[in-house]
């Protein structure tokens, strides 16, 4: 992909910006991966780690990546708060003020046996974090 000139980029970086309908899971940084994956006794290799990183014709093994976020790596509510509060501070990096984002609770309850109300309110702690320190808002 070309690179765009210097004064687009800041021109664009500069505008602020809304995001609609994006996946809690689907945010995770790469390094945040690593580091759950490498706590929880690394049941997914590095490659597909990295896979899931790599945009091709055809993303392979994302669903498989994904599951095993609840199903292996996010084994408390302060997993759940770390992913939003950086997936927030991301996004306000980019200068994203408003961020609709969501999150499967079904699967976190029931795979990573997080109770509802502590992983909602580790969230919602996150989101109120990220708003005082980044001034971003979500919902």
């Amino acid at each position: 992909m070309p690179s765009l000139p210097h004064g687009l980029q800041d021109f664009l970086h500069a505008m602020p910006k809304v995001e609609l309908h994006c996946h809690l899971y689907g945010t995770v940084r790469k390094e945040t991966f690593a580091d759950l994956n490498r706590r929880a006794g690394s049941p997914l290799p590095d490659e597909e780690i990295t896979g899931f990183y790599t945009r091709g014709e055809k993303p392979v093994g994302v669903l498989r990546v994904l599951r095993a976020l609840d199903a292996s790596l996010v084994r408390a509510p302060k997993d759940l708060y770390r992913l939003a509060f950086e997936y927030l501070q991301d996004a306000a990096s980019h200068n994203v003020r408003h961020s609709e984002f969501s999150w499967n609770p079904t699967g976190t309850v029931r795979d990573s046996r997080i109770p509802y109300a502590a992983a909602q309110d580790a969230i919602v702690r996150a989101i109120r974090d990220a708003q005082a320190q980044f001034g971003i808002r979500a919902a």
